[in-house]
């Protein structure tokens, strides 16, 4: 089984890093954080100190911080002098030339920075974070269009795990996750749409929805998946599984980065990609990237929202996607949003993430006739209420004149 962190004894039992881990919901936020952070903590017992864990970092940093005198500022900063050099010493050579990702650099920071803030030790003074002159650049956004053409052209197991990502809005490590004891009973039901009940990194529930179009990939999906292993799914088992039919591999989720690698090696040879010589950590800044759904998903459903004049739809599609404040926002007003609420928005919004990009176009011109039709009425309501103004005064001169 997969863990969450390396298992360097020093490290996985330390009660510092699992009162930091613990904070995190998603496990592979945990893994991402674990690893990262270990990279830093074991560059620290190669370089500085030779017995140094993390309990004694977060002790160390506590005394620097209070024992040393009020203006030996270098003492207090100790610590956060030594992840720059770490970042320094390990990103680039000598010479100055790159040899880590701006995104390796930030994982390192963030997770160190959050394990001492998690153990009460915060690192002390303001760190100005050197970044590769490439990773400051941004990356495109994926649009529909781009995810159509991703989708279309992907192997079938990974074809539908990225709808059901676009469909969803889910992070490719929740898709991955998933377990058939998760969707079975609604599923089996045939509810639509079909919720799938999730917790973000804080441990707050939350939950989505996949459309009917998902629903369809899903069922071909777990056809396929019972001609593979020669029998129907398990509640217990992952219903994403490696091709080889090994007992050993249901066990266990996906890879999530292998699959991550899969959505771009499949644009890049198809022509989606245009390869760069220059350097090669720039072809990994392409918008061909699992994460990209999500954000074709948020961008749509609340463009969609717009449109419909949906009322709170911005804060809805937050919460679909788990995060912090959607998700706490509905918590703390939660007589507001009824059930009902949300599954009517996703209906009203998912077919604009519609795989067919002709029923796009059709639903818009479907709301703009409704939109028109409705202008029309109301004008047809203004010139019957003006008429039965007018019948009003004529009746009363009518009355007026036969009393005389």
């Amino acid at each position: 089984m997969r863990s969450d962190r390396p298992s360097a004894e020093w490290f996985s039992r330390d009660p510092c890093v699992d009162r930091w881990l613990g904070n995190y919901g998603s496990f592979d936020t945990r893994h991402v954080y674990s690893y990262a952070f270990f990279r830093y903590a074991s560059w620290l017992r190669s370089v500085k100190d030779a017995g140094l864990t993390p309990s004694k970092l977060v002790e160390q940093n506590l005394k620097n911080i209070y024992e040393s005198k009020p203006l030996d500022v270098a003492t207090k900063r100790k610590h956060t002098d030594w992840l720059l050099e770490f970042i320094n010493t390990e990103a680039k050579t000598a010479d100055g030339v790159w040899v880590k990702s701006g995104k390796w650099i930030k994982s390192v920071v963030t997770a160190t920075r959050t394990f001492y803030e998690a153990n009460d030790s915060p690192l002390q003074g303001k760190m100005r974070i050197p970044l590769p002159v490439l990773y400051r650049k941004r990356t495109k956004s994926m649009t529909i269009e781009q995810a159509r053409k991703l989708i279309s052209i992907l192997p079938f197991r990974t074809k539908v795990i990225a709808i059901l990502q676009l469909k969803s809005g889910m992070r490719i490590s929740e898709v991955l996750n998933l377990k058939w004891v998760d969707v079975k009973e609604r599923y089996n039901a045939k509810e639509c749409p079909l919720r799938i009940d999730l917790i973000n990194d804080n441990g707050k529930q939350y939950y989505t929805f996949l459309d009917s179009e998902a629903i369809e990939y899903l069922r071909q999906y777990l056809a396929y998946r019972e001609k593979l292993v020669g029998r129907k799914i398990e509640e217990n088992e992952y219903i994403f599984i490696a091709e080889y039919i090994g007992p050993e591999l249901r066990l266990k989720p996906l890879d999530r980065d292998s699959v991550g690698r899969q959505f771009y090696e499949t644009a890049k040879t198809k022509g989606l990609v245009a390869n760069n010589n220059d350097h090669e950590v720039r072809s990994y800044k392409s918008e061909f990237r699992s994460h990209g759904l999500r954000h074709v998903f948020k961008t749509e459903t609340v463009r969609a929202g717009a449109e419909l004049a949906l009322p709170r739809v911005d804060l809805i599609v937050e919460f679909f996607m788990g995060h912090d404040k959607g998700v706490q926002e509905i918590y703390d007003h939660n007589s507001e949003f009824h059930p009902e609420l949300f599954s009517s928005t996703y209906g009203k919004v998912t077919p604009y993430l519609s795989l067919d990009a002709s029923k796009i176009d059709e639903l818009k011109i479907a709301q703009k006739t409704r939109i028109e039709m409705g202008k029309e009425n109301e004008e047809l309501r203004e010139q019957v209420l003006e008429l039965r103004t007018r019948m009003g005064h004529f009746e009363t001169i009518l009355k007026t004149k036969l009393s005389q």
